[in-house]
């Protein structure tokens, strides 16, 4: 899930122009009331959080994360 703070108008542009509305489980939404932020104590962008097939917290990437550190964290969770 992405989540912005822009108008909805902008979220369905960037969905589309980079072909995430082609699938089925990537959602977006505008989070309106700032929300995620607090909750997850981010402050950099772009914010990853990361959870298993059950819905349970793994854990959250922020700062020079690199692609390989997401995967093997997948990979981790799901032995």
């Amino acid at each position: 899930m992405f989540a912005f703070s822009y108008p909805l108008g902008q979220i369905a542009e960037f969905r589309h122009k980079y072909g995430l509305d082609q699938f089925k489980n990537v959602w977006m939404g505008k989070d309106a009331e700032y929300f995620m932020p607090s909750f997850y104590i981010c402050k950099d962008v772009p914010f990853i959080v990361l959870y298993d097939k059950n819905k349970k917290f793994v854990r959250t990437f922020d700062r020079g994360f690199k692609v390989s550190d997401i995967v093997a964290a997948v990979d981790e969770d799901s032995k």
